[in-house]
């Protein structure tokens, strides 16, 4: 939220800025519209993030909401997969994994037992990447040394 904020702020100065500079060549007694018009557009801003991250978040909600299963571990990353890059989160489950991805469509939904994954390494402190039987993604985290342990774990429990 606080970012949000700060972002909106910002860029509502800057979008205020300009428009003063604008209004000042054209009339100087109305210089003030550039500020007024910076705030709104920063409450704009603001607000539509706002709106924009509930309207995600709920569509999370929902699905976690139809899980049979218990949630072992949830980690928010962005994924790639076949070249695009999404944003989603991270499921592990005691016997699958399951990538979902719904910030924007096509949505990605994928289960992954665990047998059918081949092999996971961690190629950066923040990135690992996930070899399988019929795909090969790259996990963005911000701790992927700390996730792979987690399921190279449940996968031995599993076995």
């Amino acid at each position: 939220m606080k970012t949000k904020f700060y972002l909106s702020a910002s860029l509502g100065a800057t979008f205020g800025l300009v428009c003063g500079i604008v209004i000042f060549f054209v009339d100087k007694s109305l210089v003030w519209l550039g500020a007024v018009a910076g705030v709104f557009f920063g409450l704009l801003l603001f607000f539509s993030l706002v709106i924009n991250d509930r309207i995600i978040q709920n569509r999370y909600r929902k699905i976690e909401k139809q899980f049979t299963k218990q949630v072992i571990y949830k980690e928010n990353a962005n994924i790639r997969i076949q070249g695009k890059i999404k944003n989603g989160n991270l499921y592990l489950f005691s016997d699958m994994m399951r990538i979902e991805c719904q910030d924007g469509k096509p949505y990605l939904s994928q289960s992954i037992p665990y047998p059918d994954i081949r092999y996971i390494e961690a190629k950066k402190e923040w990135e690992l990447m996930l070899h399988t039987d019929y795909f090969d993604c790259t996990v963005t985290a911000v701790d992927a040394e700390s996730l792979r342990e987690k399921i190279h774990q449940i996968m031995a429990e599993c076995d």
